[in-house]
């Protein structure tokens, strides 16, 4: 799919739906990777100079926003290795052999009714992608403004007990 079929999916979608949530590794590939702001930073990409116009994280934030649902988006992204998470888990492993100094992830991103990026997932049991695995397996939620919090991994990580069990027996 293209960003334009997704932002018109979101266009097209009933007013009274409050979160859209897209498949796996349909929007871009490793040679369109983007970089997300971390979650707790609470930015708005839509909203964010940061982002230029044309760029898919600020159109989905803009989208989101525009719209006022939560969208879940499934999205190749890099970090400038080494980056938070590798940090704040004391990641032994050095930083990716590739020559651009990037870390790759397949990514669940999540962007509230404000366009803010809320919740991010790096996947972390691949199959055959050729993206960075994260040191440790994380249990992401998010909580929404109507009383759900939702539990969020990507494909493969369903036949696992980290993240997918874990998240069901935390209550997310």
């Amino acid at each position: 799919m293209t960003l334009g079929e997704y932002l018109k999916i979101m266009n097209d979608a009933p007013s009274t739906l409050d979160i859209i949530i897209f498949p796996e590794m349909t929007l871009n590939s490793m040679s369109e990777a983007v970089e997300t702001p971390e979650p707790k930073d609470n930015i708005s990409p839509c909203d964010s100079n940061n982002y230029p116009a044309d760029n898919l994280v600020k159109q989905i934030s803009c989208s989101a926003k525009n719209h006022k649902r939560y969208v879940v988006v499934n999205i190749v992204t890099k970090a400038q290795c080494p980056d938070q998470d590798m940090i704040e888990n004391e990641d032994p492993r050095k930083c990716s052999d590739r020559k651009d100094g990037f870390s790759y992830y397949n990514t669940n991103a999540v962007f509230d009714r404000n366009g803010t990026l809320i919740s991010r997932y790096r996947k972390f049991n691949l199959f055959g992608e050729s993206v960075d695995k994260p040191y440790k397996p994380a249990l992401v939620t998010f909580e929404t403004d109507f009383g759900i919090k939702f539990g969020h991994f990507v494909c493969f990580d369903l036949m696992f007990r980290y993240p997918a069990l874990e998240i069901v027996r935390a209550g997310g």
